[in-house]
């Protein structure tokens, strides 16, 4: 997808996780600023383990979730 929908996704998912979270960072291709973005990767700390994780899985395919990672497709 082009850079500026990859923005404006990660944008919807920031703000629907943010009461959840300590920190959000926007990573990946989109913070280089690539044309094209395969996937939007954020880096979080999160606050609320438990509704974090809620909120994701009412986002998309929750394909996993580790201490470290949680995926969504």
């Amino acid at each position: 997808m082009e850079l500026e929908r990859a923005r404006v996704i990660a944008n919807i998912v920031v703000k629907a996780i943010a009461p959840y979270c300590q920190k959000i960072e926007v990573a990946g291709s989109i913070r280089r600023r690539k044309p094209i973005v395969k996937d939007i990767d954020l880096v979080v700390i999160a606050r609320d383990r438990w509704n974090l994780d809620l909120a994701l899985m009412r986002m998309g395919n929750y394909k996993m979730s580790g201490m470290k990672i949680a995926r969504v497709e």
